[in-house]
């Protein structure tokens, strides 16, 4: 938690949570180096000041070896997701593959338009992707009341948080490729990403047929949503 804390902008002896620290993948990839090599050699860890140190006449583990290590003792361990079952369901709804399919060139030029941001801020995709995503009102929860023609009524509700958005997101990825930092940001992934989003975005909503819960998603991060939308 204390070295997390560093590593996303903390400051001082305590290092305390701080809801703003976010770290981007380039900070992540380094806290998981860190920690390899912590795992490894120990001695090396981070004190608080006054702190007795660690002894030992262990001789120091590479970096490359640490992180291979923990590769080979975790990776197999990590969590897949239901990414081939949700393919699988997307790959048999007509309605959801007309959707993706009419909204794929609009992805492709946001995904353009995340690269030149990330360029220009010193950043990456991944950053801007869950800023846009902010910027846009993407996240978050929102509440419809809507009157029905038999003066019934009812109140919709759309919810996802920023941690299922990154979880949808990441769950597009091999881990053997984000486990070298490599990303992909090909306009399939993106898509994918975004349908994972919309699918559970709009999952309270029962009127909704998995293809409008995607297209709901992209209208969002596209900015073409109405208010009501």
């Amino acid at each position: 938690s204390r070295l997390f804390n560093l590593k996303g902008g903390g400051k001082g002896l305590g290092l305390d949570a701080v809801d703003e620290f976010s770290l981007g993948i380039e900070q992540f990839l380094t806290l998981i180096v860190h920690l390899a090599f912590f795992r490894e050699n120990p001695r090396y860890v981070p004190h608080i000041p006054g702190a007795p140190k660690l002894q030992s006449n262990e001789e120091r583990v590479p970096v490359l070896q640490c992180v291979q290590n923990l590769m080979n003792d975790y990776l197999k361990r990590m969590r897949t997701g239901d990414a081939a079952e949700f393919r699988m369901v997307l790959k048999g709804d007509k309605e959801a593959q007309e959707v993706m399919e009419a909204y794929k060139d609009k992805v492709a030029a946001w995904i353009e338009t995340l690269q030149e941001r990330a360029e220009k801020t010193n950043t990456d995709v991944y950053t801007q992707y869950f800023g846009q995503l902010e910027e846009t009102g993407s996240l978050g929860v929102r509440t419809l009341d809507v009157t029905e023609l038999s003066g019934i009524q009812v109140t919709y509700k759309s919810s996802i948080s920023e941690i299922q958005a990154r979880h949808n997101f990441l769950d597009t990825q091999k881990p053997a490729t984000l486990a070298v930092g490599e990303m992909a940001y090909d306009v399939n992934s993106i898509l994918e990403a975004l349908a994972r989003s919309g699918d559970r975005k709009y999952e309270s909503v029962m009127d909704m047929s998995l293809g409008k819960r995607i297209e709901g998603m992209l209208k969002n991060v596209l900015n073409e949503a109405t208010e009501t939308e």
